[in-house]
């Protein structure tokens, strides 16, 4: 006999504690999010490194073991090129090809480069072009002013080991997504 008292279930009590109870232990919080999601021919997505889950904002490629990854904003794209010590890689030109989807206008951008030096301690800014072993190689193409919300990047080809490969246009779509992030972070 339960003396009159009777259990009930209560499903939103119950997501509430389970909410405050991952944001005590966890040090996290669900979060809305403006991103800007990447497609391209041969690309893999995956979640940009911020520490939490979220959506896939960022792509990758694989040339020869050589990654490199590409996300995007508003007002520019960064990346980078990791590249094992037994391979060297380079891009074929500093010049990306920016294509804005909605005026159809296409403009060249020069892209900024930095490599870890030697310690692996500290960025130095490196010419796109030249040869880099071993090492993160770390780029951006920043487009200016105005906040683009659909626009495409051609990157150039790399040069890795002496062989060319050519990279698939990228085209980024603004869009509105849901994670949980740390809340330090």
């Amino acid at each position: 006999m339960n003396n009159g008292y009777q259990l009930r279930f209560r499903p939103f009590a119950t997501l509430f504690t389970i909410a405050v109870f991952s944001i005590v232990v966890c040090g996290c919080v669900p979060e809305r999010r403006i991103y800007w999601a990447p497609i391209a021919e041969g690309g893999k997505l995956a979640i940009a490194d911020r520490g939490g889950l979220g959506p896939k904002d960022k792509i990758q490629f694989t040339l020869d073991t050589v990654r490199v990854f590409l996300s995007g904003d508003g007002n520019a794209v960064r990346g980078g090129l990791i590249i094992p010590k037994d391979r060297v890689a380079s891009f074929v030109s500093d010049q990306a090809e920016l294509l804005d989807a909605i005026s159809q206008i296409t403009t060249k951008i020069t892209i900024e480069a930095e490599v870890l030096d030697s310690t692996y301690t500290q960025w130095v800014v490196r010419d796109p072009i030249e040869w880099v072993s071993g090492r993160q190689l770390s780029f951006s193409v920043l487009f200016g002013t105005g906040e683009k919300s659909h626009y495409s990047v051609k990157l150039p080809a790399i040069r890795v080991n002496g062989t060319v490969h050519d990279l698939p246009v990228v085209e980024f779509t603004k869009k509105e997504g849901f994670g949980v992030y740390p809340i330090n972070n």
